[in-house]
């Protein structure tokens, strides 16, 4: 349309006789074309209303140009701006403290957020000793405000990836509050999860006919429907297990080409079948590579991540499983997969708890608001060190702590399992933004609370910190040798940006990036 509108003048004046004015919404969220569209058509007239606020442009992965808004002005320097910085949603305490997060981007308009609703209660950010903990703090507590009377309907868990919803959803179930996934579907529901499992249900059970017809086509392999028609002629006809007799197809005379490729499927699940008297996370985790799955993910990965990360999320509720149950075989994880998704959500007066994305958070609102795993590399989620990324990440944040009315809580964990491994997490560099007067600081590692006076319990720094200026060579433990580039103290936490040996710029908070300081140069 944009470049029909750039090469055609008469349509183009046609249009704009028809429509004289013209408004858009949700103006950041326009891309390029779209721009192009709404200028083209008010080229004349220039008779064009845009409403719209940088501070939640949050669609840039999929085109999004905050540009367009940013820039608004200044290709139209005739427009009339008004700003609507008053709130009618959230306390004034929530306001303050997404407010002061949202002012260390530099793509935005300034703007002073205010609100006449009550002060409220201080924003709380609990650390919990790992991802389940995490999930049970937060069952338990939405367990206490329904004995308290809250309706379940009030209250909502924002996360960044879909993978982090499954901790959460077994903690409900476990806690017997009911739920939905929002915009999304519960995670043992979701297709690459329920591909793997029925693998894994036919390595224990030939029998299980249904799950081995989802899998002998997934990843495609060129099986047909007619060819596994005909192996179900022929299991029936014989009276044989369909498996055996994809394991026998070589035999069959009436495959054609397709026999080589039931051949094939035969040959992996003979491969995988020794695989299911071990350890279930490791035979999760060989399922989803030898199978083809995490290839074809890692192609779509590209786009669209999360179906990768939620079946590295079914590697890592395997290892769980296994560290909670020493000793436990897959035929015990499948037994808790099914206890844990077959359960139903039963209709509550008070509703459900609802889980989604914080994308799909944007526009709704809710009294009460958990958002879990504010940890570095999952919020921010940054993608090749990009400080738009981040900026973008930041404005996410925003967007879901201003969903929040009354109660805003936000969760991280000292360790959480991913992709099958139990890693060491870093707080997100969001919680060091945030102001601590409007703050009250947990630690739940211990089950104890804040001191008396509501203040964050400092971690220790490096011993040797005062020896440390800008050029000081450090390790970290993940990313390798870096090079001090500066450091910021500021209330609780202190930051420091890195520049490492490929060139590459990073941030951390020093209480928690576990840094040693190198004595010898090993940079060059």
């Amino acid at each position: 349309m944009a470049m029909l509108l750039r090469c055609d003048d008469e349509l183009r004046r046609q249009l704009e006789q028809r429509y004289t004015h013209l408004l858009v919404d949700e103006y950041q969220d326009t891309n390029r074309a779209q721009y192009e569209i709404a200028r083209l058509m008010t080229e004349g007239n220039r008779n064009l209303c845009v409403t719209g606020d940088p501070d939640q442009s949050i669609y840039g992965w999929r085109g999004a140009d905050i540009r367009n808004i940013l820039d608004f002005e200044k290709d139209y320097p005739e427009a009339t701006t008004v700003r609507l910085e008053q709130n009618y949603r959230s306390t004034q305490r929530i306001l303050a403290a997404a407010d002061t997060l949202i002012a260390f981007n530099t793509q935005r308009k300034a703007k002073a957020l205010w609100t006449e609703n009550d002060e409220g209660r201080a924003v709380r950010v609990v650390r919990c000793a790992d991802g389940q903990a995490e999930a049970r703090f937060i069952a338990g507590e939405i367990g206490e405000l329904r004995r308290n009377g809250r309706a379940l309907r009030d209250i909502a868990i924002f996360y960044r990836i879909n993978a982090l919803s499954r901790t959460v959803e077994e903690e409900l179930i476990n806690a017997g509050i009911p739920y939905q996934v929002a915009r999304g579907v519960e995670f043992y529901n979701r297709k690459e999860v329920k591909d793997v499992l029925a693998y894994l249900r036919v390595m224990v059970n030939h029998a299980d006919e249904v799950s081995l017809l989802r899998i002998i086509n997934t990843p495609a392999r060129g099986i047909g429907s007619t060819t596994v028609k005909r192996l179900q002629q022929h299991a029936a006809a014989s009276g044989q297990l369909l498996f055996d007799v994809i394991r026998d197809a070589s035999t069959l005379p009436d495959l054609g080409r397709a026999a080589g490729k039931v051949a094939f499927f035969a040959e992996l699940m003979q491969k995988l079948e020794p695989l299911a008297g071990g350890p279930p996370a490791a035979t999760v985790g060989a399922v989803v590579s030898e199978s083809g799955i995490r290839a074809t993910l890692r192609e779509e990965a590209r786009t669209n991540p999360e179906r990768l990360e939620n079946v590295d999320e079914l590697i890592s509720a395997a290892a769980t499983f296994e560290q909670q149950n020493p000793g436990t075989t897959l035929p015990d994880f499948l037994q808790h997969v099914s206890l844990i998704s077959d359960v139903d959500s039963v209709d509550s007066e008070s509703g459900c708890v609802t889980l989604m994305t914080l994308h799909a958070a944007k526009g709704l609102e809710f009294p009460v608001v958990y958002m879990i795993g504010l940890e570095s590399g999952l919020l921010p989620m940054v993608r090749d060190d990009d400080s738009d990324d981040e900026e973008e990440e930041r404005r996410l944040c925003f967007v879901g702590m201003t969903r929040a009315m009354k109660v805003l809580t936000l969760t991280n964990a000292a360790y959480r399992t991913l992709h099958g491994r139990t890693e060491r997490r870093i707080e997100s560099i969001f919680l060091s933004e945030l102001p601590d007067a409007q703050i009250e600081w947990v630690d739940e590692q211990e089950d104890v609370g804040a001191d008396a006076a509501g203040e964050r319990p400092r971690p220790e720094l490096p011993h040797d910190i005062e020896l440390w200026e800008v050029g000081t060579l450090v390790r970290h433990p993940k990313y390798g040798l870096a090079r001090v580039r500066w450091m910021h103290p500021g209330g609780q936490q202190t930051r420091i940006g890195l520049r490492f040996r490929d060139g590459e710029d990073k941030t951390f908070i020093l209480e928690y990036a576990d840094l040693q300081r190198v004595d010898y140069d090993e940079m060059d």
